[in-house]
């Protein structure tokens, strides 16, 4: 039996690559929360999420808001594209699911 890949974040902190937990359902939810609003783009989606997905790990929220654009960007960009394919794959298993109403 396969199992899944686990997808996780990782940021530096004094020299030090820190790996964040793994990408989960709470996670999920953080970023869905605010994706299901109007008007908001990738990284209003993730900013709630990034800091969740590093908890109990040395990049706390006070390394997070020092951290430099470039910095969150890429956390952003990299946790976007976690979540992305997570939304392909559930979408992929219900389609597989759906019958035709043609009896196809």
């Amino acid at each position: 039996m396969a199992a899944a890949k686990q997808q996780t974040l990782s940021f530096e902190v004094r020299g030090e690559v820190i790996v964040s937990r793994p990408f989960d359902f709470e996670a999920m939810c953080l970023m869905n929360d605010i994706h299901t609003q109007p008007n908001r783009g990738k990284y209003s989606i993730c900013m709630n999420a990034v800091p969740y997905m590093f908890e109990g790990t040395k990049v706390t929220n006070e390394v997070l808001k020092n951290a430099s654009v470039e910095e969150m960007t890429k956390l952003c960009d990299d946790l976007w594209q976690i979540y992305n394919d997570v939304i392909v794959g559930i979408s992929k298993k219900k389609s597989k699911n759906v019958q035709s109403p043609a009896g196809d």
